[in-house]
């Protein structure tokens, strides 16, 4: 077999005539029903997208307005969950704030503990005996102005009225009156009558 028997096929435009009525085109009557039929096919796929796109709007619709719902349990979820998180470190800063204070107190404790322990020991020892105080012989008494005597004292830097009033027996309204002051200010270097036997 050569190739040209294998090759049975006729070219293009044989195949195309034989197919389309002997090759004088498209006749007036099959153009319109072929246009008709598309017409049909527009106006249905038109329809289709018209009230199949509605439905679909309100199906649509229906599952955005679920969408939403769930977003907004989720959110409520998510408020809860960050309340709880907040009292968890709340607590959690407590935990810290208790365990601070037994830590102290564990300290405390030791240190009761270390005082008694000493103390005990302390009450176990002896007693031992006080040696005697030797025994003071009483001063000569100090001869005290009389009425008549009236003695100075020299007003030193740092002293009050009250710290020199005490000095020598008296109230400090006392020391103010017998030297006439009217405020309770003084200087160092101001002498200041002395008269406690009044």
């Amino acid at each position: 077999m050569e190739l040209r028997d294998l090759d049975m096929e006729p070219p293009i435009g044989e195949r195309a005539g034989r197919r389309f009525g002997g090759g004088s085109g498209l006749d007036s009557q099959n153009k319109q029903l072929i246009l008709k039929a598309a017409g049909l096919l527009l106006l249905f796929i038109l329809l289709i997208l018209f009230f199949g796109g509605r439905r679909g709007d309100i199906d649509t619709a229906k599952e955005l307005d679920a969408v939403k719902s769930r977003l907004d349990g989720l959110e409520n979820d998510l408020a809860r969950i960050e309340a709880v998180e907040q009292k968890v470190a709340s607590s959690g800063n407590r935990i810290m704030e208790l365990q601070a204070s037994v830590i102290s107190l564990e300290m405390a404790t030791r240190n009761l503990e270390m005082t008694t322990g000493r103390m005990t020991d302390q009450m176990e020892k002896p007693v031992q005996p006080v040696p005697p105080k030797p025994q003071v012989q009483p001063a000569a008494p100090q001869k005290t102005p009389t009425s008549l005597e009236r003695r100075f004292h020299e007003v030193r830097r740092g002293e009050t009225l009250f710290s020199i009033a005490k000095k020598y027996g008296m109230s400090a309204e006392e020391l103010r009156n017998d030297n006439k002051l009217s405020k309770s200010f003084i200087q160092p270097g101001q002498k200041l009558v002395i008269d406690p036997g009044k």
